[in-house]
């Protein structure tokens, strides 16, 4: 029924349910072979269809969400002004999110309890909790007696996808959970008969990834990062955690690549600071629905090549995972190019491009005099006849000033930098 109402061709739909009900099972009782049967419902374990059909089926869910809030039933919730999210998917992982108004989760609770008859799925009531801050008691027990699910306050930290997510300013107390997780692991190995290679090995390909995915959400503190890099050097050289023992080269030394004299290790605050320049890099350019909710929550509708221009301010106050991608911006501004087109977007002292170097750089006067006379992008610059580019004259442009255009005409000139009919863009 749901395949029908997703809307593929009914042989496509015949073919999919062939896949489901055609399948044989036999058990092995006492290690022989009983007779074959075929099961009334669901998939056969470890089948590779599984999770494909897993998404079809979860879709339906996601679209009868969708249209209760085009029908004003579901509100969601503003992360951000005129951008309300209802749900989250990741594969079996759902979080609903909405107001404190007991009209609209009773509603949500009529959808989820459409699908699950539909689909014959059901909720995971030992998994599923209630999170809420400054709602009424009266939701709280209309939501425990529809679902009876746990509730929690938002005031305290949950666990999602792996992350703790809280209200309230992150501590270094926050974080102790990921020691414990080095802790584990050094734990389980100290036990066996391991060389310096085997430790390495082990240090970089197991302990050195432990903290990838929480990386790229957060920039960690200056205390954890310490004893991160402390655990995995005691690993290093002594096998254990034991305070005897003598470390025989420093950890700047070996945290470098190979090819520099170093063992490979990661410097771990660097390697935090580019997966967040990755990272930012994607909520600039991506038009994913994360992508879209950073920038409208705090890039407010500025376009992305004016706030790169600008200096970063005012995210003191912001979230943890801002204020982390904030950290990389200077690597990004680094590595950004304009590739020159019409040069209608390029301002001229300010836009690297390509083919630029670093001549592309001019003074602030002499910046502040082009703004005032109109001359601030490559556009303006050229010239509708004759020579290329504008000279000092023609801007009436004096002395030091003078010297410096002269200088970026030139470096233009040298490089051959042209305009052309195609649109500018970022590199």
């Amino acid at each position: 029924m749901i395949l029908i109402q997703i809307g593929p061709d009914w042989q496509i739909a015949q073919w999919i349910m062939g896949c489901v009900t055609s399948a044989s099972f036999v058990v092995l009782v006492n290690g022989s072979p009983s007779y074959f049967f075929q099961a009334g419902r669901g998939l056969r374990q470890g089948c590779p269809l599984s999770p494909l059909f897993f998404l079809l089926v979860v879709d339906s869910l996601s679209r009868l969400i969708e249209k209760a809030k085009l029908e004003g039933k579901l509100c969601g919730f503003f992360v951000s002004k005129g951008f309300p999210i209802t749900h989250l998917m990741f594969v079996d992982d759902l979080f609903l999110l909405g107001s404190g108004n007991i009209e609209e989760w009773s509603y949500m609770n009529l959808v989820v309890d459409l699908f699950c008859k539909a689909s014959s799925l059901e909720i995971n009531i030992n998994k599923f909790v209630f999170i809420h801050i400054n709602v009424d008691k009266t939701v709280l027990r209309a939501v425990n007696c529809w679902w009876g699910v746990g509730l929690s306050s938002l005031d305290y930290a949950f666990k999602y996808l792996g992350f703790f997510l809280k209200a309230t300013s992150y501590r270094i107390l926050d974080w102790h959970w990921l020691l414990k997780k080095f802790d584990l692991r050094i734990n389980s190995w100290i036990n066996r008969w391991l060389s310096m290679g085997g430790r390495l090995v082990l240090a970089k390909v197991v302990l050195q990834n432990l903290q990838v995915y929480w990386c790229t959400l957060a920039k960690l503190p200056s205390a954890i990062n310490q004893r991160i890099k402390q655990l995995t050097a005691n690993f290093l050289w002594r096998g254990e955690r034991s305070p005897i023992g003598f470390h025989l080269s420093s950890w700047n030394f070996i945290a470098k690549p190979k090819a520099m004299g170093g063992w490979g290790l990661r410097d771990v605050e660097l390697f935090n600071k580019y997966l967040a320049a990755k990272y930012l890099w994607r909520v600039l350019f991506h038009q994913g629905i994360w992508s879209r909710l950073m920038r409208k929550k705090y890039m407010k509708g500025v376009k992305v090549t004016k706030w790169l221009r600008k200096e970063m301010e005012g995210y003191s106050i912001a979230s943890l995972l801002w204020r982390n991608l904030i950290t990389a911006s200077p690597i990004i501004k680094g590595w950004l190019a304009w590739e020159v087109g019409s040069g209608n977007q390029i301002h001229v002292g300010m836009d690297p491009f390509i083919g630029g170097g670093s001549f592309y750089k001019l003074s602030d006067p002499l910046l502040y005099r082009l703004h005032q006379t109109g001359h601030y992008t490559l556009t303006h610059v050229k010239r509708s006849y004759g020579r290329k580019w504008l000279t000092a004259e023609d801007i009436h442009l004096q002395n030091r000033e003078a010297e410096e255009w002269s200088g970026f005409v030139a470096g233009l000139e040298w490089n051959a930098i042209s305009l052309k009919d195609s649109s500018d863009r970022i590199v």
